[in-house]
């Protein structure tokens, strides 16, 4: 946890310098950060800040025109919803992330995707 947090506070000092490179990083970081804390304790207030720095880091990623990065932070966000029942939302994500590795051309990521959306759809129609 101590390098993680560490890890954060270096990618924030970079994003300060150089946001478009660093900063969907920083706030990718930063939900995984949360998102660890929800796992651990259970904590309504670090659902809303990982929802919340999950959805800043895609925007971050778009913006700098990353296309891996945003499908990245779409999946980790997926992962994050279904662990919390959201399947929905999980869905959604999982499906957007799919679009976003087939732009950046990695059919592996693309297969993988594809099996966790599967397995998603089959959670919701029990």
């Amino acid at each position: 946890k101590e390098i993680a947090r560490a890890s954060l506070k270096a990618l924030t000092a970079a994003s300060d310098l150089s946001p478009i490179n660093f900063k969907n990083k920083a706030e990718l970081l930063e939900a995984e950060l949360h998102r660890t804390e929800v796992v651990l304790r259970g904590n309504e207030e670090e659902k809303m800040h990982a929802r919340k720095m999950y959805a800043k880091s895609v925007c971050s990623a778009e913006a700098a025109k990353f296309d891996h990065e945003k499908a990245l932070a779409l999946e980790l966000a997926a992962h994050f919803y279904e662990e919390n029942g959201e399947l929905s939302n999980a869905l959604r994500n999982f499906s957007e992330a799919k679009l976003h590795y087939t732009l950046w051309g990695s059919k592996v990521r693309v297969a993988q995707i594809e099996v966790a959306i599967a397995r998603t759809e089959t959670r919701l129609t029990r």
